[in-house]
């Protein structure tokens, strides 16, 4: 995450579309979305809060794919999104004006509603569907050819099978999400998981990791950011993905406490895994 925002705050990429409504605007706002959902996943883990940072990543894994998508679809993101943006204040207009006693009549825009059934069909009549007009299964298979490498593209459809679901399962109060806050349960007592606590937290952590991983190298890729810092963006990835290198028992029987990690880090053993 410091490398990141090390990384673009002096923003040593091309230059913009100088238009609002460019797709290139939409990454980038994207990739601020995703650096502060990242940072708010990373915080509430280290706080023993996993089960809310799983919750966030559902949302961090939907900003990389629709970021890829913004990349081989960029005509059709700045229609969808100002279609979008044009519904989302038409449904908010109407919704207000069931409210008189909160907001004055003469205060709410109006609006040309001739297309309003092209945007239902599109978004929803509630504006419950993504901006992008497809849901994530659509999505991911529109941008999965992006990942060239066999084993990352597989790691992309586990993400959209299983960590996408299991983020929904936590994020709603459904009956999976709410049975994993059950401690211990018996005839005459109930423990609950309230506050801190050591679960969830590296599911989430490599979960984010992963996914923010895949959008900075997007970015740095899509804006043709300098050499170097792609060389270097590839030691910080795999610098931070010795930490989720899960050691054998038999590893940690027969490392000595000045030997090498095995993990591959470089570093002495006792002060990477064996610490």
């Amino acid at each position: 995450m410091q490398f990141v925002l090390a990384a673009c705050q002096p923003w040593p990429g091309r230059g913009l579309d100088e238009t609002d409504e460019s797709a290139d605007n939409i990454l980038l706002a994207l990739l601020a979305r995703s650096i502060n959902t990242y940072w708010s996943s990373v915080e509430l883990s280290r706080i023993g809060l996993g089960e809310q940072a799983i919750m966030l990543n559902r949302s961090l894994f939907e900003d990389m794919v629709d970021a890829h998508w913004v990349t081989i679809e960029p005509d059709i993101a700045r229609t969808r999104f100002e279609q979008h943006f044009r519904h989302g204040q038409i449904l908010l207009a109407e919704s207000v004006r069931l409210h008189p006693r909160q907001f004055a009549v003469e205060d709410i825009p109006e609006f040309d509603l001739s297309d309003l059934d092209e945007l239902v069909g599109q978004f929803g009549p509630h504006g419950e569907r993504s901006w992008t007009g497809l849901n994530i299964h659509k999505r991911v298979a529109a941008i999965e050819h992006l990942w060239t490498d066999q084993n990352e593209r597989e790691i992309l459809q586990f993400f959209r099978r299983i960590v996408y679901r299991d983020s929904n399962q936590h994020l709603h109060p459904t009956a999976q999400g709410l049975d994993a806050l059950v401690r211990s349960s018996s005839e005459t007592q109930l423990s609950l998981k309230v506050g801190p606590g050591p679960e969830h937290v590296a599911r989430a952590l490599w979960t984010s990791y992963w996914i923010s991983v895949q959008i900075v190298g997007l970015i740095f890729l899509h804006f043709d950011f300098p050499n170097d810092l792609e060389v270097r963006l590839k030691e910080v990835v795999q610098q931070g993905q010795v930490a989720f290198h899960r050691l054998s028992a038999k590893d940690l029987k027969t490392t000595g406490r000045n030997d090498r990690c095995p993990c591959g880090s470089g570093r002495k053993f006792k002060h990477c895994h064996g610490a």
